[in-house]
Formats: C-alpha cells, structure tokens, sequence
C-alpha cells in the first residue's frame, strides 16, 4: 500500500509511519525514564557506599582503641573484658556491612535496567526504526514430524541488533520443508558422482525432489539445505553463496549433516540457478518476518541492553531514527499541530491518516529537563512548522543498502532446531 505526504507527494516508506513515530517515541520516554531511574539508583549506592566506608572509618577508630587499652591485660577480669570488646567489635562491623548490602538491595529494587528489554523487544514486534535491515534463520525439526522453526535477526542503525522467535502460522506453507520444484521446476547443475565400480565423473543432476530443510541467510553468506527427506535425517547437499568473493559451492551431506564430499564450486549457467533459487527462497521467507514474536536477545554496540549502563544512549537512537521523517512530515502537512499521511486504496479513493504532536510526544513532560530537550529534534513546537523560514528539503533514504553483521545470530537457531 502506497503512502503520500499530506500535500499528495510520495512517502518513501511503505508503512503508516505514524504509529511508528508514536511508538518511537513510548518506547524513547521508557528508556530515558529507565535512565534517570538508573542515575537515581548509582546516586543512592554511592551515598550507602560512602556512609558504610565512613562508619567503618570511625569504628576502626574504636576497635584500635579496644586493643591498645587491653593490649597487656594483667588479670583475669582485663582478659574477659578484653574478648568481649573484641567480639563486639567484630559484631558491630558485621551489622555495618549487613545494613551496606541491605540497603543496596533496596536502592537497585527499582530494576531500571529490566525494563530496557521488554521496551526495545515490544517496539520491534511490531515496528521498525528506518534503515532496519532483516535476516533470517529457518529449518525444519528431522524429527518424525517435519515441523519448522524460525528465527529473525534484525539490525537497526547505531549498532541495535535484535533477535525474535518466528510463530509460524500452521497453515502457513513454510511450517514444514518444502519441495525445491514448487518453487522452481527444472533446477539441475553439474555435479561429480562417484559410482560404486566406476571413476568419478561431472552429470547434470535434478534437485527438483530434494526439500529445503534449513535456509540460513545472513549479510554476505547464506547456506541453503537440501535433503531427500522432509522429515528425517537423510543424505543431500548443502549449497553455500557469499558476496565476497562471489561464489557458490555445493557439498554432499550425509544423513548427520557432515559432509561427504569437498565443496565443489558452481560457475556459469550452475551459479546462476542455484543464486536464483536462492533469491526466490529468500523472497518467500521473508514474509515470516512479519509473524516475529517473543524477543530473544537485543544488544546494543555489543552489550545485552538489560546491562547497558545508560539506557539514554539508546533511547536518542530512537529519537534521532524518526526525528528527519516527523519533521518532514509536519512540514508537509496541512493541520495545525498535527502529522499527517495520506494512502491510496485504490479506484481512485484515497484515505487521510493524523495523529496530534500532543500523542506523539505523550510522557515527554514526565522526563527530566535534559531528556526533554531531546525531543526537540522533532520540531513539533506550539508554533506552526510552515511558520519556520527556509526550511531546506530533506533527503530521505528509500531503504539501508549497507552491509551489516549479526553478532550471535545462529548458534542458538542451530541448537534449537
């Protein structure tokens, strides 16, 4: 469905950008609120950390006091009074550092840092900042049953990196292995044989009855699995395309998935079929994105974000994602203080979608001063935006062509699989 600017010129993103810039900026207020409850949380330990240290400094004190007073007891009484101080001493610093960790305890009951998670996960379920760019990992279960398994693997600009479960529907034609010929007919390549009496030689081999049973494609690689059987272990071949160098190799595999045989490289017509069933594949695949569910993992430049230290950090990488697209949006928008989008529905109707700066920028107000200041990239103020002089054409990317690297993406497919 094809989206317009509110003045009927094209919007370069196929997707009602404004639930998504909404949705932006919830997901940006909770984990800016996270940060500030993370700074209140570092602020208290300190103060728990530097009042022990303090009582601990002072009761040193007392306890050298204790042993030089009873540093030569002379009689029995001096010797019983000099265990006892001893002892208490040793009791009253235990009950210090017992208040320290209790008190720690409770200053980290907030769990600023546990929300970070649920807030990345819950907006990429269902949204996508711009430029995010989606991999996927899918096999099949050779257990008897044939069932599917699917991960996605998506990479957000600023180095955000998420990883979903895949629900796929029952009905779905990807819940099981599927036939290389319902997807492509006539798929044959030149491969060595080796018969049992004879020397090995290159045929024209069909995989048109073999069934896709894993397909992992990640930026610059993919590996496509092919075997006899759709439900079980069984021989077949693994073929692996990368960018760089450009190439395609095919390996036999046994019924373990090991392979049998050295890669053999594909050129010419071969390459061509295997890269185009490939891209036929992928294209199917790719319509599971859309049925991602239950986050798995979320780094941020390579730290889990439910230990990343400043949860602010990622909540600007919202902010300043959807900031270039609602500016441009309300510049061309007809509404006073309000966004708004346009998208054809075809025979010539036409259907107007808005929503008010007041729902976009909902919670801004509870944040901190600083972290409100960041929303002013936005540029919803009170004023009218057509009201700001010169205000220069953006450029805006259709889509992120740039390469990018999932860091964990596969291992646990692979184990779960």
């Amino acid at each position: 469905m094809k989206y317009l600017f509110g003045d009927a010129t094209p919007f370069p993103i196929s997707e009602n950008f404004l639930e998504t810039a909404c949705a932006a900026t919830e997901t940006a207020v909770t984990l800016l609120r996270a940060d500030e409850i993370r700074v209140e949380e570092r602020r208290r330990v300190v103060e728990i950390e530097d009042r022990t240290e303090s009582e601990l400094a002072h009761f040193g004190l007392l306890t050298r006091r204790v042993d030089e007073t009873y540093a030569n007891p002379h009689d029995e009484l001096r010797v019983h009074m000099r265990n006892a101080a001893r002892s208490l001493c040793a009791s009253l610093r235990t009950e210090i550092l017992g208040w320290e960790e209790a008190s720690v305890a409770k200053a980290l009951e907030t769990a600023a840092l546990s929300k970070v998670l649920p807030a990345v996960g819950g907006f990429f379920e269902r949204y996508q900042l711009p430029g995010t760019e989606w991999n996927l990992a899918w096999g099949a279960r050779l257990d008897g049953s044939g069932t599917a398994v699917s991960q996605v693997h998506g990479r957000a600009p600023g180095d955000l990196d998420i990883s979903y479960d895949v629900d796929i529907p029952a009905e779905h034609a990807w819940s099981k292995p599927v036939r290389v010929s319902t997807i492509e007919r006539g798929v044959k390549v030149h491969l060595v044989r080796k018969p049992l009496f004879r020397k090995p030689r290159i045929e024209l081999e069909s995989i048109d009855s073999l069934y896709v049973t894993e397909l992992i494609d990640l930026p610059g690689e993919t590996t496509l699995t092919l075997r006899r059987s759709a439900k079980k272990p069984s021989p077949g071949l693994r073929v692996v395309i990368v960018d760089d160098p450009r190439e395609v190799t095919v390996s036999r595999i046994g019924a373990d998935g090991a392979r049998t045989a050295e890669p053999e490289l594909m050129e010419g017509e071969d390459a061509t079929k295997l890269r185009r069933l490939f891209a036929l594949l992928r294209a199917e695949l790719r319509a599971l994105v859309v049925h991602r569910k239950k986050v798995r993992a979320a780094y941020f430049r390579g730290v889990a974000v439910q230990e990343c230290e400043e949860p602010a950090a990622i909540g600007r990488l919202f902010v300043e994602s959807v900031a270039p697209y609602v500016r441009e949006i309300a510049r061309r928008s007809n509404g006073r203080h309000e966004l708004a989008l346009k998208r054809t529905l075809g025979d010539g109707r036409r259907e107007e979608l808005f929503v008010s700066y007041s729902a976009v920028l909902r919670g801004v107000d509870t944040l901190a001063p600083a972290h409100r200041g960041l929303f002013d990239s936005l540029g919803l103020s009170t004023k009218p935006v057509r009201a700001v002089p010169n205000l220069a054409p953006m450029r805006m990317p259709l889509s992120s062509d740039a390469d990018v690297t999932i860091q964990r993406p596969i291992a646990s497919f692979r184990a779960s699989a």
